[in-house]
């Protein structure tokens, strides 16, 4: 069984991944994100907007994970954009164990393998975020109030993140809803939602105990 890698070696095995996966392309993710994945902090990462393509570099460094992983590749009709999705099957596995009922209220079959549940992973929005890890209240709620409640991070700082940041200000105050950032040590949210009300979702404690585990395990 592959262990769980320390932070040094899961700091070197993101650092290629990330390397390959930007190569000649412009993509939508932070390495952080990626480092995040890799030390089991996330069940799977999001790259929006990827123009590249699998190939055996890649297919080795996913082979050094310390847990099976899949890979799916989507593109939206519309605008022609390409999603690109790792994902830790055993962690999602976890998932669906601990909340088997979300699971199947999000689309998860229980008669089906993991595999053949996880390629249908961009059917729904609500797959997507329970793939991705968000607490089930985040996932309700973004769908419940438009889909403009959870947040794939990409921080690095642009005027254009600095309007967004101030318009969701605004409408916080106005509605009443908090910001959730559940960060790694260097202080990166790689977890971002807005929640209503003052009371912690539990999953939120669980996910920031689950984060703080991933990079303390050296």
């Amino acid at each position: 069984m592959k262990r769980h890698l320390s932070r040094q070696d899961a700091n070197m095995l993101a650092r290629a991944l990330y390397a390959e996966l930007t190569r000649d392309v412009e993509v939508r993710c932070d390495f952080e994100e990626i480092e995040a994945f890799v030390l089991e902090a996330k069940p799977a990462v999001l790259i929006l907007d990827w123009k590249g393509v699998e190939n055996p570099t890649l297919a080795a460094l996913f082979d050094q994970l310390p847990f099976p992983s899949l890979s799916l590749t989507a593109k939206e009709s519309e605008t022609e954009h390409q999603f690109f999705m790792i994902i830790n099957v055993k962690a999602v596995l976890a998932r669906v164990d601990r909340q088997p009922m979300f699971a199947l209220e999000v689309g998860w079959r229980h008669d089906q393998s993991a595999d053949e549940n996880l390629t249908h992973a961009f059917d729904r929005q609500s797959f997507i975020g329970f793939i991705l890890g968000f607490p089930e209240q985040a996932i309700k709620d973004f769908q419940s109030r438009n889909g403009v409640r959870i947040y794939i991070p990409f921080t690095r700082f642009k005027m254009v993140r600095a309007i967004n940041f101030l318009l969701n200000e605004c409408r916080k105050i106005r509605d009443g809803s908090r910001a959730v950032h559940i960060r790694n040590p260097d202080g990166y949210p790689i977890y971002t939602w807005i929640a209503f009300g003052d009371r912690p979702d539990p999953e939120e404690i669980l996910i920031a105990e689950l984060v703080h585990h991933a990079y303390s395990c050296d």
